[in-house]
C-alpha cells in the first residue's frame, strides 16, 4: 500500500506513518521546551521527558514492524558500540549510586559518606535511623503538641525575670502543625542499608532525565528514515527539515524576548511570575524571552547563532542532489533577531559562547568549504575569513545602532561595570572552590547525580548567605562531585569518542556538508564554553537542544563520508535472535520510565523540600534528605516534651555540621548546651556563629530589648565573633560590631570600630558609611572634635551628599548651640550641590536642639514654603505642638491632610492640637478619624480613650444649666 504526501514516502504503510511521527515529533518538543519556560517546571519536564521516552517506542516499533528484514541503523554497529559504551557505563555508575549498601561496604568505598550518614542519623549504622527517637515518641503519646517555640536560653545563673525571644524557625514557616501519634509513623524497617547518593530521590529523577535525553541522542543519531536504497534522500531531507526547525525556533525566541523587552510587565511571556519573585518587578532590563534565566535564554539562542550566521553565507541546507537550497536571507533574519536577543540577554557568558560558536563555525567553514562560498568572498582568498569575521563586528554595530540608545546604555553599562570592578563573577569562584573540598572528600564516586546542594551547604565558606545555593555554575566542577573520577573518566571517554569521530569526519566529510558540520561544531564549542561560567545545560530545553545538536553532528560525520559514497546512508546490522526480543524489552522500560517520569516527587526537583509540619514528615524528610540541616531542626522542634535531651543534642549537632554557617542552628545548639549546663561549650558555639554569621539581625539574642540582659561572658562571647569576623575581612562585619556595641550603649567602642573600618576600606562607598557612623557615634559619646573630623571626611568623599552636613550640624554644631557655624555649614552644602531642603530641615533641627525655638521655627516654615510636603507640613505641626502654638499646629496638621488624605498621623496631630486649642468636638471627630485610618494602633486607642474619660469626668464637673 502506497502512502503519499507528507515527510515522506513510503511503499510500507506503518514504517512510512512513524517516520512521520518521529519527525514532527521532535520538532514539537524542540518547541514545547524553550516554550514552556524552558521547562525547568515538574508539569512541563514530566511532560517533556514523556515525549522523549515515546518517541524510544515509536523507534522500538518501526524495528518491529519491519519483520524479518534486518533491524536498519543510520550508522555502523562498531561507531555505535563505540558511542553507546561508555554511556552504558555511565548509567550503571548512576544505578550503583543509588543502590543500597551495607554499612561495612560503605565505609570502605565512601568512607565521607559513611560519616555523614553516622552523623546524619542518631545510632546509625548499629540501628536503623530514627529508631531511638520513635522510641523517645512512643514513651510520652498524650503530647498535645510539639514544641516548636524554640526560646532564648537562659541566661548564666540570674533568677530575675528576662526577656525572651522566639527565633524566627519552624513556627513561623509551619503555622498549623497537627499533633501527631505513633500510628502515624512511618514504618521504615532496617534502613542502615544506605546509597552512595546522599539523596537517592534526587539522584533517580537525574537517572530519569539522563535517560531521556539519551533515548533522543540515539533516536536523533540511529533512527533509519526510509526505505532500504532511499536512506540517502530520507536522510538528507531529515537534516533539511531539523536545520529549518532549528533556524525557525531560534528566531521565534529571540523575537520573543525582544518584543517581551519592549513591553515588559515584569512577568514572562506577560502572564507568569515565578514564586520567588518579588511582586513588584522594576523595569527589565535583561532580554529573557520565555526563559526565567536571560542566561538560559542567551545559551540557548547562542547554540543556533552559527547556523544562522554561517548560513547566511554558505548553503547549509541541501536537497538529495546536493544542490543547497538559498536560505541566505532566511538566515540573515534569523541571525539579526538571535544577536539582537543576545545582546539585550546582557549574558556575558552567552556573548563569549556566542562569539566562540559564530568563529569556529565561520573559520571551519572558509577553511574546508571556501569553494561554497558566494562569488566575491571567494576572490578574497586567504582574506576571506578575516573580512568574514569583520563584517561579523560590522553586522554587530548594526545590531547595537538599531536597538536603540536606551539598549545601548544597558550593554555598555554591563561591560563598564565588569571592567571596572572585576565582579563579572561574583559568587562562582566561592562556589568552585568551596566545591574541591567536596570533590576532596568523595572522589571515586561523588555524591550522587544532582545531589551537590544537598551537601554544599557543608562545605560553604563563611559567612553565612541568606540565599540557598542550586548550582556551582560551573558544571564540569559539579560533574566530578556528583559522580566523582569514575564519572568523570567516563565522560571524558565518551568526549574522546566524539572527538576522535569528529577528527575522522573532518577528513572524509565532503564539501557541501562541511559548512553545517562546521556550524553544529561552532555552537556545540560555545555552549561547552558558556558551561564554565553558568549551568544551562541544567535547564531541560538546553540540554536537549544540545543533545539533538550533537546526535545531528554525529549523524552528518558518521553518514557523509566520501568513502561511503558507494554504500548510501544504509548500515544494515546481521540479523539476529536478540533483535526483536531487545527492542520489546526497550520499549517496555521506556513504557516503565514513562510512569515513574508521571510519579516522581517535585521535591527532588528543583530542591524545594520544604519544612515538615509533622514528626513522622520530618522523620521521611530526614531520611531521604539527610544532608538538610533545616531538616534536622524540624525534627527537634517536633521532638516530644519528654524526649532525651541527648537526642535533641545530636540532632542540633548534626544541623551544626551540615551547615556550619546558619546562624539558627548554631544558636539554637548553643541554647541546648547552657541549658544542660555546659557553659564554655556553649559560649564557644556563641562565638562561632557570630564568626560565621556576623550580621547582628540573624541572632535572635542580639535583639534590642534582649541585648541588655546577656551575662557579661556572654557579651564577651558575641563580641569574640565579631571581631574575629572583622579580622576575616568580612564584609559589613565592622558595621554589625559597631551596632553591637551601640545597642549596649557603648558609643566610644562603636566609633573607635567603625573609625578603623574606615582606615580598613579603599572603597570610597563603604568608607563614607563607616565615617558617618563614627561620626555619629563619637558625638553621642560627647567627642565632638572627633566626630566634626570625620564629618568633614565623609564630606570631602561626597560633597553633594546632604547627610554628613546635616550630622555635623545638628549632632556637633547645634549641641553647641553655635547657629552661625550652622548657618556657615549650611550654606557651604547648599553650594556644594547638596539637597538645599534637607540642609533647611538640618538648620531647624539645629535650632531646636540649642533650644532656640524661634530659629527652628523660621528654618521649618522656610522648608514648608520650600517643599510644601507631607513630611515637612508634620514637622511643622509637631514644632507647633510642642511649644503650645496649637492654632498653627492646626494649620499644618491640615496641611498634611491636604497632601495625604488617608494618614492616620496626621488627623491624630492634628486632633491632639484641636485638644490643646480646647475644641473638644473636633478632637473627638478627628481622634475617631484616626483610629477608623490606623485600626490597628493600639497606642492611638489609648490617647482616645484618655480623651473620652477626661471629656467624661469634665461634663460630670461642669454644673448643669
Amino acid at each position: 500500500m502506497a502512502i503519499s504526501g507528507g515527510l515522506l514516502r513510503s511503499e510500507e504503510g506503518g514504517q512510512g506513518r512513524l517516520d512521520h511521527v518521529v519527525v514532527p515529533g521532535l520538532v514539537l518538543i524542540l518547541i514545547f521546551a524553550p516554550m514552556t519556560f524552558g521547562a525547568v517546571h515538574q508539569w512541563a519536564y514530566t511532560m517533556l521527558e514523556t515525549a522523549q521516552f515515546a518517541l524510544l517506542i515509536v523507534w522500538m516499533l518501526r524495528i518491529r514492524l519491519e519483520g524479518a528484514k534486518p533491524a536498519r541503523r543510520a550508522i555502523a554497529d562498531a561507531d555505535l558500540k563505540s558511542l553507546a559504551l561508555p554511556l552504558a557505563l555511565f548509567v550503571g555508575l548512576l544505578v550503583f549510586q543509588i543502590t543500597p549498601l551495607p554499612p561495612p561496604v560503605m565505609r570502605l568505598i565512601s568512607p565521607a559518606t559513611y560519616r555523614l550518614y553516622a552523623t546524619s542519623f542518631p545510632g546509625w549504622p548499629q540501628t536503623a535511623p530514627y529508631q531511638a527517637l520513635r522510641a523517645a515518641w512512643s514513651s510520652n503519646p498524650h503530647t498535645d503538641q510539639p514544641d516548636l517555640q524554640m526560646r532564648l536560653p537562659p541566661v548564666g545563673g540570674q533568677t530575675q525575670t528576662r526577656a525572651r525571644a522566639a527565633a524566627p524557625t519552624i513556627r513561623e514557616k509551619a503555622n498549623a502543625v497537627m499533633p501527631v501519634t505513633p500510628e502515624k509513623l512511618g514504618r521504615f524497617g532496617d534502613l542502615r542499608w544506605r546509597s552512595i547518593a546522599i539523596a537517592p530521590s534526587v539522584s533517580w529523577a537525574s537517572l530519569i532525565e539522563f535517560l531521556s535525553c539519551g533515548s533522543v541522542f540515539f533516536l536523533v543519531l540511529c533512527y533509519p528514515f526510509g526505505l532500504v536504497g532511499e536512506e540517502r534522500t530520507a536522510n538528507a531531507r531529515f537534516m533539511h527539515q531539523l536545520v529549518l526547525a532549528l533556524i525557525a525556533i531560534g528566531a521565534a525566541v529571540a523575537l520573543i524576548g525582544l518584543i517581551e523587552k519592549a513591553t515588559w510587565n515584569g512577568r514572562i511571556l506577560w502572564f507568569f511570575l515565578p514564586h520567588d519573585w518579588p511582586t513588584t518587578m522594576p523595569e527589565s532590563v535583561r532580554a529573557s524571552g520565555p526563559f526565567v534565566n536571560p542566561d538560559h535564554f542567551a545559551n540557548f539562542l547562542s547554540m543556533i547563532l552559527p547556523l544562522a550566521i554561517v548560513g547566511a553565507i554558505f548553503p547549509i541546507s541541501y536537497n538529495d542532489h546536493g544542490h543547497g537550497a538559498d536560505l541566505r536571507t532566511s538566515c540573515l533574519v534569523a541571525a539579526f533577531l538571535m544577536v539582537a536577543g543576545i545582546i539585550l540577554s546582557l549574558s556575558r557568558g552567552g556573548w563569549i559562547a556566542s562569539t566562540t560558536g559564530v568563529c569556529i563555525g565561520l573559520g571551519l567553514s572558509f577553511r574546508h568549504a571556501r569553494e561554497s562560498a558566494p562569488k566575491v568572498i571567494r576572490r578574497l582568498s586567504r582574506r576571506a575569513l578575516p573580512f568574514a569575521l569583520l563584517s561579523f563586528v560590522v553586522f554587530l554595530l548594526l545590531v547595537l545602532f538599531v536597538i536603540g540608545p536606551s539598549a545601548r546604555n544597558d550593554v555598555s553599562g554591563r561591560i563598564g561595570a565588569t571592567a571596572a570592578h572585576g565582579d563579572g563573577l561574583g559568587l562562582k569562584p566561592m562556589a568552585w572552590r568551596d566545591s574541591l573540598s567536596m570533590i576532596w572528600d568523595f572522589p571515586i564516586f561523588g555524591v550522587g547525580l544532582g545531589c551537590w546542594p544537598e551537601l554544599f551547604p557543608h562545605y560553604q565558606s563563611p559567612p553565612w548567605l541568606s540565599f540557598y545555593f542550586r548550582r556551582p555554575e560551573n558544571d564540569y566542577i559539579q560533574l566530578i562531585a556528583e559522580t566523582g573520577l569514575a564519572g568523570a573518566a567516563l565522560a571524558f571517554w565518551f568526549a574522546a569518542v566524539v572527538r576522535r569521530k569528529y577528527r575522522a569526519a573532518a577528513a572524509q566529510i565532503g564539501v557541501r556538508q562541511w559548512p553545517l558540520f562546521a556550524a553544529i561544531a561552532g555552537g556545540l564549542a560555545g555552549a561547552l564554553v558558556h558551561e564554565f561560567f553558568d549551568f544551562c545545560l541544567h535547564t531541560p530545553a538546553n540540554g536537549l537542544l544540545f543533545i539533538i545538536l550533537l546526535a545531528a553532528l554525529l549523524r552528518l560525520a558518521l553518514t557523509h563520508g566520501e568513502d561511503r559514497a558507494v554504500l548510501g546512508l544504509r548500515s544494515v546490522s546481521a540479523p539476529s535472535g536478540y533483535t526483536y526480543p531487545a527492542a520489546v524489552i526497550i520499549a517496555v522500560c521506556a513504557g516503565i520510565l514513562i510512569v515513574s517520569v508521571q510519579i516522581q516527587h517535585g521535591s527532588s526537583y528543583p530542591y524545594d523540600i520544604g519544612i515538615p509540619k509533622s514528626f513522622a514528615e520530618a522523620e521521611k524528610c530526614a531520611i531521604d534528605h539527610p544532608a538538610d540541616s533545616e531538616t534536622h531542626l524540624a525534627l527537634v522542634a517536633l521532638m516530644p516534651q519528654g524526649a532525651p535531651r541527648a537526642l535533641r543534642n545530636e540532632e542540633l549537632r548534626a544541623s551544626v555540621w551540615l551547615n556550619p554557617n546558619d546562624p539558627l542552628a548554631r544558636d539554637v545548639y548553643a541554647r541546648s548546651l547552657l541549658l544542660d549546663g555546659k557553659k564554655n561549650d556553649g559560649l564557644k558555639q556563641i562565638t562561632l556563629s557570630v564568626f560565621h554569621s556576623p550580621d547582628i539581625e540573624s541572632h535572635f539574642y542580639l535583639r534590642p530589648h534582649v541585648l541588655p540582659f546577656l551575662l557579661p561572658e556572654e557579651q564577651r562571647a558575641v563580641y569574640e565573633g565579631f571581631e574575629r569576623a572583622v579580622g576575616a575581612g568580612y564584609e559589613g562585619a565592622a558595621h554589625d560590631l559597631g551596632q553591637f556595641h551601640r545597642r549596649l550603649g557603648r558609643y566610644l567602642d562603636a566609633a573607635q570600630v567603625e573609625e578603623k573600618g574606615a582606615d580598613s576600606t579603599d572603597d570610597d562607598d563603604e568608607k563614607f558609611s563607616y565615617l558617618l557612623d563614627a561620626g555619629q557615634d563619637y558625638a553621642r559619646s560627647g567627642r565632638m572634635k572627633k566626630a566634626q573630623d570625620l564629618f568633614r571626611s565623609a564630606i570631602e568623599i561626597e560633597p553633594t551628599d546632604p547627610r554628613p552636613y546635616y550630622h555635623l550640624m545638628v549632632d556637633v554644631l547645634g549641641r553647641a548651640h553655635d547657629l552661625k557655624a550652622v548657618r556657615t555649614v549650611g550654606q557651604e552644602a547648599i553650594a556644594a550641590g547638596a539637597d538645599q531642603v534637607t540642609i533647611e530641615q538640618a538648620e531647624a533641627d539645629a535650632a531646636r536642639v540649642a533650644g532656640n525655638n524661634e530659629a527652628a521655627e523660621a528654618a521649618l516654615v522656610q522648608v514648608s514654603v520650600d517643599a510644601p510636603t507631607y513630611s515637612s507640613m508634620m514637622n511643622l505641626g509637631g514644632f507647633y505642638s510642642e511649644v503650645k502654638k496649637f492654632d498653627h499646629a492646626m494649620i499644618a496638621y491640615q496641611n498634611a491632610i491636604n497632601v495625604n488624605p488617608t494618614s492616620a498621623a496626621a488627623y491624630f496631630g492634628l486632633a491632639q492640637a484641636e485638644e490643646g486649642a480646647f475644641d473638644f468636638a473636633s478632637a473627638n471627630r478627628d481622634y475617631a478619624h484616626a483610629i477608623e485610618l490606623a485600626p490597628d494602633s493600639m497606642a492611638m486607642r489609648q490617647v482616645y480613650r484618655e480623651f473620652q474619660q477626661r471629656e467624661a469626668q469634665a461634663r460630670k464637673m461642669t454644673p448643669s444649666e
